[in-house]
């Protein structure tokens, strides 16, 4: 059910006019740099695409051909990769294994592009043909530390255009065809269509957001041994566009300054409605609430935002309707909340709760009304966060400290309504 419902989401995402969920065959990756050709192939400049974040530079997100998943060996994405596959150098040089991925990086451009007419992609080709690994990091340097460009995600541009080399037509359709080509893969019923005759996917894309998880990902649907087969099948018959959707979607939802997501303990919680609903934008504050009603905001939508969510809170609390606050709400939607937890290469699902807004919400009251108590201080908050009242229960106070079962045990008290684990008791 919950691949189903990741799938749906992704499918009303993708529907919208100015939709930022990626197309099938694409994904979103952070790209720092873009190596600047001109149609000879000879590099002209290296472009930082990099962006400002908290004073600290980080890679910008950019739609890119959909990454490979590396589970072992060498496998390179198309027109777009770290520099050990693009220059067959990183940080380490360019030694052996480095120049097999360089190589590998030659002949995925020539396999997908083939006999594409396009200048960028014959300018591309001509570069890959006389590029030295071994000097990488000299030719580099002549325009930007090489130090700083080893072991980053790179594209190419060609000198002139606006646009990147991967995002020109000729490219586009090249990629469309290769992934459209399902020769030698294997067919059967989608578990999350109910289409037959579907070509299947072998591996699925990895999870990245989840807190403690692995930098190159997590995943929910895995199996890498005899005995987690039955039935002859070796993997779950989950469709190569199915597969695509449901982990499209679970990685928006989790992607870098997502509102969606809230980190309690070690369970990184994820939540979305059925239908488009202002509730995805205020069950966050249910979790962590600002501190008062008087919040510096950048702009006036958020301070109004900011207010609603308050008078909510106290109106919920004091058993009165959302609506009344919120009068564009609607109760009946169908919400869900997904838990997930690092378990070394997996994730761990600690749990998926499935129920009306109006439903979560009366329990967000119950909660609320629960911990009502007469403030000892003004400075103390009047709806004191989840996370802050399981660090009282931490070594320290700490949030790293938070007892992980205890964490996603609370959560789902105070969204189901049901009691508290009995290991919150002193």
């Amino acid at each position: 059910m919950i691949l189903q419902e990741l799938n749906k989401y992704y499918e009303r995402k993708i529907a919208e006019t100015e939709s930022e969920m990626p197309p099938y065959g694409t994904s979103v990756e952070g790209i720092s740099f873009a190596l600047i050709i001109d149609q000879k192939g000879q590099l002209q400049g290296v472009e930082d695409l990099r962006e400002e974040d908290n004073k600290k530079l980080i890679p910008r997100k950019i739609p890119v051909p959909a990454a490979v998943t590396r589970t072992s060996g060498v496998k390179a994405n198309y027109l777009w990769d770290k520099s050990s596959y693009v220059l067959g150098a990183d940080g380490d040089g360019a030694h052996e294994q480095n120049k097999l991925r360089f190589d590998a990086f030659c002949e995925q451009v020539s396999l997908v592009s083939g006999n594409v007419d396009d200048a960028g992609i014959v300018a591309l080709i001509q570069f890959l043909n006389s590029w030295d690994c071994e000097r990488s990091a000299e030719e580099i340097s002549q325009y930007i530390p090489w130090e700083t460009v080893a072991g980053t995600n790179l594209v190419f541009r060609l000198d002139g255009e606006r646009g990147y080399i991967h995002t020109c037509s000729n490219a586009q359709q090249a990629w469309n065809r290769y992934c459209s080509n399902t020769e030698g893969i294997p067919t059967g019923r989608c578990l999350i269509s109910g289409q037959e005759e579907q070509p299947l996917a072998r591996v699925h894309t990895p999870i990245k957001g989840v807190l403690g998880g692995q930098t190159s990902g997590g995943y929910i649907v895995s199996y890498n041994a005899s005995a987690f087969i039955s039935y002859k099948r070796d993997k779950a018959d989950i469709a190569e566009s199915s597969a695509f959707a449901y982990t499209t979607a679970l990685n928006f939802l989790l992607r870098r300054g997502s509102r969606q997501k809230v980190t309690i303990g070690d369970t990184t919680i994820t939540f979305w409605a059925e239908h488009q609903s202002i509730a995805e934008e205020l069950f966050a504050e249910f979790f962590a609430p600002e501190e008062s009603i008087v919040v510096e905001t950048s702009t006036e939508d958020d301070q109004q935002t900011s207010g609603k969510i308050f008078d909510l809170l106290q109106n919920i609390r004091s058993g009165k309707r959302a609506v009344d606050i919120i009068p564009d709400l609607d109760e009946s939607v169908r919400f869900f909340f997904l838990g997930l937890a690092p378990n070394a290469s997996r994730l761990a699902i600690r749990f998926w709760l499935v129920g009306t807004v109006g439903d979560f919400l009366d329990n967000v009251s119950k909660h609320f009304n629960d911990l009502a108590i007469v403030r000892q201080f003004d400075s103390e908050p009047e709806f004191p966060p989840l996370w802050r009242l399981l660090c009282q229960t931490a070594t320290l106070g700490k949030s790293e400290n938070i007892l992980p079962v205890l964490a996603g045990g609370v959560t789902k008290a105070m969204l189901n309504g049901s009691m508290y684990p009995q290991s919150l008791l002193p």
